[in-house]
């Protein structure tokens, strides 16, 4: 078990060390691009627009919505099923 376990945690941690060797690559990659830039103030104040929590939240949100409304659909015929049967053993006492 704790074998698993320690496999398990080595495996997060590189996906981790992963996440973040990107994160990093890409910070330089805007750097490089921002200094670049004809208008660096312009492409900064672009990027933390667009990079803000709400775009990404947008973003996730609709990304998730048929998500969301397939859940509640299967949870609806979930129920529906369920009250029916309730009602179908109610009948027969």
């Amino acid at each position: 078990m704790e074998d698993g376990l320690e496999m398990a945690f080595e495996g997060i941690a590189e996906a981790i060390r992963g996440l973040q060797a990107g994160q990093i690559a890409q910070s330089r990659v805007l750097r490089a691009l921002i200094a670049s830039h004809p208008d660096p103030d312009a492409m900064r104040a672009a990027w933390l627009r667009y990079s803000s929590v709400s775009a990404s939240d947008a973003a996730t949100a609709k990304v998730l919505d048929p998500l969301r409304s397939a859940i509640h659909e299967a949870n609806e015929q979930a129920i529906a099923d369920w009250s029916k049967r309730v009602e179908q053993d109610l009948r027969r006492t």
